[in-house]
C-alpha cells in the first residue's frame, strides 16, 4: 500500500529470511510511514514474527534491504525502536527496579521527569518496584514489557502478541494505554497479533502474510467497510485457507 502524501519511516526492498530450505520471509517489498499503525496477521508460520525481528534489527535478513530514515547504524536503530516480543519471562533474581534502571541508563532516560513519573503512576509501578520480575503475574510482566518498550519514546514501536494470555482487565488497560501514547507521541506502530478486535482498535493498516509473502496490504477502514470487522475478514480468510487445504488433501489422498 503506497501513500505518496506521507513521509516514509522504513523502506523494505526484496527482503528475505531463509532457514535451511525454508524461506520464512520471501522477497517482500513495502514501506512503513511515519505515524501509522500497522497490524501484521497470518497463520502460524506465515513469517510475521520473523519479519518483525528483522525490522527491529534483532535478526539479519538473508537478502534484501531495510532502510531506516532515522539512521541505519546500530545506535540509531536501538535509540529509535522500542520492542516487545512474545516471550515475557525474566531471569530469576532480577528486580523490576533493576530492569527499569538498566533500560533508563542505556537510553539516558530521566526517571524523575514528570511524564515518566506519570507513566509509572498509570501503570501502578510503585506496587511492583521492589518485586522480583520473574515472580509477577502474566499481566504484570506484560505491563512491565510494554513500559520498557516505550520508556525512551521511540519513533517505532514493535509489539508481538502483546495481549496473549492476559485477562480482560489487563488486556483492555494495555490496549487503551497504547492508543493514547501512540497518538500523543506520534509513534509508528507495528503490531503482530491474532487478536482482531485489538488490531481494529489500534491500527489503520493491515498486512496479511502467507508463506512468507504479503498477500494483502490494505487500510483497515476499507476492510471493515466490506466485511463489517477485521474479525469477520480474518475468519473468512482462515476458512478459505482451511477449505483449500482440505481440497488439496482429498486430491492427494490424505485423510
Amino acid at each position: 500500500m503506497k501513500n505518496k502524501n506521507e513521509e516514509i519511516l522504513i523502506e523494505i526492498k526484496n527482503l528475505s529470511k531463509k532457514f535451511s530450505n525454508l524461506k520464512a520471509v520471501d522477497d517482500i517489498t513495502f514501506n512503513i510511514y511515519k505515524g501509522e499503525s500497522v497490524v501484521i496477521i497470518g497463520a502460524n508460520g506465515a513469517g510475521k514474527t520473523t519479519l518483525s525481528e528483522m525490522l527491529s534489527g534483532v535478526s539479519k535478513p538473508s537478502s534484501g534491504k531495510i532502510n531506516y530514515t532515522f539512521g541505519n547504524n546500530k545506535i540509531e536503530i536501538a535509540k529509535n525502536i522500542g520492542i516487545q516480543f512474545q516471550d515475557n519471562s525474566f531471569p530469576n533474581g532480577v528486580g523490576v527496579k533493576d530492569l527499569i534502571n538498566f533500560y533508563a541508563s542505556i537510553y539516558n532516560v530521566d526517571l524523575n521527569s514528570p511524564d515518566i513519573k506519570e507513566t509509572f503512576k498509570i501503570f501502578n509501578m510503585d506496587e511492583l518496584m521492589d518485586r522480583p520480575a520473574a515472580n509477577m503475574s502474566g499481566g504484570q510482566r506484560q505491563r512491565l514489557n510494554v513500559l520498557l518498550s516505550f520508556l525512551h519514546k521511540p519513533k517505532l514501536l514493535l509489539l508481538d502478541e502483546v495481549s496473549t494470555g492476559l485477562d480482560i482487565k489487563s488486556r483492555n488497560f494495555i490496549r487503551d494505554f497504547l492508543k493514547d501514547i501512540i497518538k500523543g507521541n506520534k509513534i509508528t506502530l507495528i503490531l503482530v497479533s491474532h487478536n482482531m478486535n485489538e488490531a481494529e482498535f489500534l491500527c489503520d493498516r493491515l498486512i496479511l502474510m502467507e508463506k512468507g509473502k504479503i498477500i494483502n496490504d490494505q487500510p483497515v477502514k476499507e476492510i471493515v467497510k466490506k466485511f463489517g470487522s477485521l474479525e469477520a475478514y480474518a475468519n473468512d480468510y482462515f476458512e478459505t485457507m482451511k477449505d483449500t487445504h482440505t481440497n488439496v488433501n482429498k486430491k492427494v489422498g490424505v485423510k
